[in-house]
């Protein structure tokens, strides 16, 4: 409840009672981040999943909260492992979102960054 250091809280009181899903950035589809709170709403209904104790104190130092993935490698490992995604989308569109995560991440490790080439790095 209003604890802003979660990736997903319950805010306010009474008939304002939302929920706020907090980890998605500005640079992401929105359309894509609704359907995936959709999805997990539509998981968390049908499927009972066994949610952990709230976070009470400051989630980004908090051992017992599930964590959040690192980076698009770790997410990409997470979405194409889960069979949360395979049942809410279809496996086509799951090989495709993995496919195309998985092709970015690799043009990405192959960049060389302002600080890559302060080092001298990617000089020939």
């Amino acid at each position: 409840m209003d604890n802003r250091t979660c990736a997903t809280r319950v805010t306010s009181h009474g008939e304002n009672t939302r929920l706020e899903i907090r980890l998605a950035g500005a640079d992401a589809n929105p359309y894509l981040v609704l359907a995936a709170v959709c999805a997990s709403i539509v998981h968390g209904f049908t499927d009972d999943p066994q949610l952990p104790a709230p976070c009470t104190g400051n989630s980004y130092t908090a051992t017992q909260a599930p964590p959040v993935a690192a980076d698009l490698a770790e997410a990409t490992a997470h979405f194409s492992g889960s069979s949360i995604p395979v049942k809410a989308f279809g496996e086509l569109v799951v090989a495709h979102y993995t496919h195309a995560m998985r092709d970015q991440i690799l043009r990405h490790r192959r960049l060389i960054t302002d600080a890559d080439l302060a080092q001298g790095i990617g000089r020939t």
